[in-house]
């Protein structure tokens, strides 16, 4: 527990024995107990009754109180002479027969840690309410040379207006001076274990407020080098701050986002719904950009702000369709005329094999099926009852399968016909990712296969238990069948954890290492093989890093 994030679920009865006495100040509750200190929930003797957060130092750590204070002296300038309200507010210090303080803001809503491990995972928009200032907040003491350095949910205090606070300087550091390897393992920088963490200076809080929002999200501390997106996905997080969050937790400082200002911008525009499609691309490109907006009004007299620029969405097994989306789901197919498919864009696309119809999946779950020759919509599925966190499509002659999660009860896999859009059959799936394909036996009974989050797959039916194959070792992406060949196609992730040292990998204080190099394969199995129940891997090919 943080020494400076009291949180009123840990409160517990002041004891009047061990209580230490500080002047102007009652101490009610002790909160928390830190490394250096013990937190009370205190009461200031006066009229006015005012409640603070005291943190007390034993008296053998007064040097510890020495350091700390000099850094609360500079972190309080910057607070009071900027008016911000994202810093914790530090209200006086002092030494008691020997025994110093610390009196603080105290922030009834707790913090962070407590509400996650509380409540479970925030709504996207909650939680950029709550992590937007925090950013602030770094930006703040970056700009006047300092780092936080610890910078993790049981540091960020709810005020009670509602309002977050970062709280706990005890690491913060100037920008100039030198850095410990001290900080608080899952959120803190990995280059922090390594030699150099004083070169990449704030981008250390870049990570730390990234991973903060990432535990906010999902529930979990991302780990180095391989932030899990399907806790992610279940949440609905939208794939924007998705991206966003992926930038700013690069392993490798250099490739990470530049700083808290940029964190923020890029939070911000996800705050208004604006597209993110590459953060890490938006840096230096912003300063020719704008030359090129002011060149462009100037020719054009401004025509095209008005003008809606669809987004191109990969397809599953078909990159080279040229499809583009807008923002009220409608399709640009080459030069044919926009086609109205969906409510917005689609978070998915898959054609069958021969790539002559098309299955768009939207957010909410809802399928519509597209035939490309010439562009037209052939079937709507409506979403499911639940609100989906995890949904996928696939279609395969007169098939289409959707595979749906909810955040309650078990995965549902079904089966409708084409074209009237009829369900044919429903069950539990048996495995959970965005990667589907859908076949038949030669018999012509449908087979569905999922590609999951674990790396493996499931070749089920409507009818029993199927088949399950593992064929990566981490994450599965996406499926492709290839009819002539009778060949699935399954691009997958197989980076592992390794004690080799290398370029992405976290050296440990403990000389462990943490490797995270992800290798992008695909692997081809036997199709008729597997729909028999058994499994035959014909070719194999390294699509090399991510």
């Amino acid at each position: 527990m943080s020494e400076d994030a009291p949180t009123i679920r840990d409160a517990q009865p002041a004891e009047d024995a061990s209580t230490p006495t500080i002047p102007g100040y009652r101490l009610l509750e002790r909160l928390g107990r830190g490394a250096a200190g013990v937190v009370y929930l205190a009461e200031a003797d006066d009229d006015l009754a005012r409640r603070f957060a005291v943190k007390v130092f034993p008296p053998d750590a007064a040097a510890h109180y020495a350091r700390e204070l000099a850094t609360l002296r500079e972190v309080e300038e910057v607070r009071r002479g900027t008016g911000s309200r994202d810093l914790l507010e530090v209200v006086h210090a002092g030494d008691a027969h020997g025994q110093p303080f610390v009196v603080m803001e105290y922030c009834p809503g707790g913090d962070l840690l407590s509400r996650v491990r509380s409540e479970g995972p925030l709504p996207s928009d909650e939680a950029l309410r709550l992590l937007i200032p925090v950013v602030r907040a770094l930006e703040l003491l970056h700009a006047h040379g300092w780092v936080h350095k610890d910078v993790k949910p049981a540091n960020v205090l709810i005020g009670g207006d509602g309002l977050p606070r970062l709280g706990d300087f005890g690491l913060t550091r100037t920008l100039e001076g030198p850095l410990s390897s001290a900080g608080t393992p899952g959120f803190c920088a990995p280059e922090l274990y390594k030699q150099g963490a004083a070169e990449s200076g704030a981008l250390l809080d870049v990570y730390s407020a990234a991973a903060t929002l990432y535990f906010v999200l999902s529930g979990d501390a991302p780990l180095p080098g391989r932030p899990d997106v399907f806790p992610l996905e279940r949440q609905r997080v939208p794939r924007a701050l998705q991206r966003v969050l992926l930038a700013a937790l690069r392993v490798d400082p250099a490739q990470r986002l530049g700083s808290a200002a940029e964190l923020r911008e890029l939070l911000e525009g996800v705050q208004r719904g604006e597209s993110v499609l590459d953060p890490r691309g938006l840096r230096w490109p912003r300063y020719v950009a704008g030359a090129l907006v002011v060149l462009a009004l100037a020719l054009t007299g401004g025509w095209w702000l008005n003008r809606e620029r669809p987004q191109a969405l990969p397809v599953a097994g078909a990159p080279e369709l040229d499809l583009r989306w807008s923002a009220r789901g409608e399709l640009w197919h080459g030069a044919d005329p926009p086609l109205a498919v969906l409510d917005g864009p689609p978070i998915s696309t898959v054609t069958d094999p021969l790539h002559t119809t098309l299955a768009a999946v939207s957010r909410n779950g809802a399928v519509a099926v597209v035939g490309l020759d010439p562009p037209r919509v052939v079937a709507r599925i409506a979403p499911p009852a639940q609100a989906p966190t995890v949904v996928a499509a696939a279609i395969h002659g007169t098939f289409l399968a959707r595979l749906w999660a909810a955040k309650e009860g078990p995965p549902r896999l079904e089966l409708y016909a084409l074209p009237s859009g009829a369900r044919l059959a429903s069950c539990e799936a048996q495995g959970v990712g965005d990667a589907l394909a859908v076949t038949t036996t030669p018999a012509g009974h449908p087979r569905v296969v999922i590609g999951t989050l674990s790396g493996d797959l499931v070749i089920q039916g409507f009818d029993g238990p199927g088949l399950r194959v593992r064929s990566h070792g981490d994450s599965i992406r996406s499926l492709w069948i290839d009819s002539a060949e009778a060949v699935l196609h399954v691009l997958g992730d197989d980076r592992e954890f390794s004690p080799e040292a290398g370029a992405d990998e976290v050296q440990l204080e403990d000389g462990r290492g943490l490797g995270a190099r992800p290798q992008l394969v695909t692997r081809s199995w036997d199709l008729p093989a597997l729909l028999e129940g058994r499994a035959r891997l014909v070719d194999e090919a390294s699509g090399g890093e991510r």
